[in-house]
């Protein structure tokens, strides 16, 4: 027969199994939330070394810092726009800048490759990065430039109050 004693441990160290549970999965989290909102010099950063790894000559304008929501749903853009322009773009030179213009702040992005193809047809990153931009008051314009190649542009508020994700 098992004790009083014994349940009241078993109990207790059970409550202990959970707390520490509960604490790994919030930290899990943190941290997944952290590399979601990476730093957008950081994500620039990466962008400038994976384009010239695939022998495409690249040009990084940066911007001054942003909010941190911005950065995070920027950083999102430029790790779409980069993996199209080294899957899709057979480009070699890609622009990458970001500016503050009044009151919003835009990244914008352009190749020289050969542009949108109808045989790529609506992909689902920048479909899911349009509508990210979306959901705080940003836009996203995207396609075959004049002047050849691709061109993108992400525009977001800077006086959008941004809700965490």
């Amino acid at each position: 027969m098992i004790e009083r004693h014994e349940t009241a441990t078993a109990a207790e160290e059970m409550h202990d199994v959970e707390s520490v549970a509960r604490e790994s999965l919030q930290e899990a989290r943190e941290a997944v939330r952290g590399l979601r909102r990476g730093r957008l010099s950081a994500e620039l950063d990466r962008a400038r070394d994976a384009l010239e790894a695939a022998s495409i000559e690249t040009a990084v304008r940066p911007n001054g810092p942003l909010p941190g929501e911005l950065e995070g749903i920027l950083g999102f853009a430029v790790r779409e726009a980069t993996t199209n322009v080294i899957r899709h773009s057979r480009a070699h030179r890609c622009e990458l800048s970001v500016r503050s213009t009044g009151d919003t702040v835009e990244l914008e992005v352009r190749d020289d490759g050969v542009g949108a193809r109808e045989t790529q047809g609506d992909g689902s990153g920048l479909r899911g990065l349009g509508e990210r931009l979306a959901e705080v008051g940003g836009t996203l314009t995207a396609g075959s430039a004049s002047s050849g190649g691709f061109h993108l542009v992400a525009r977001i508020p800077l006086t959008r109050t941004l809700a965490p994700r």
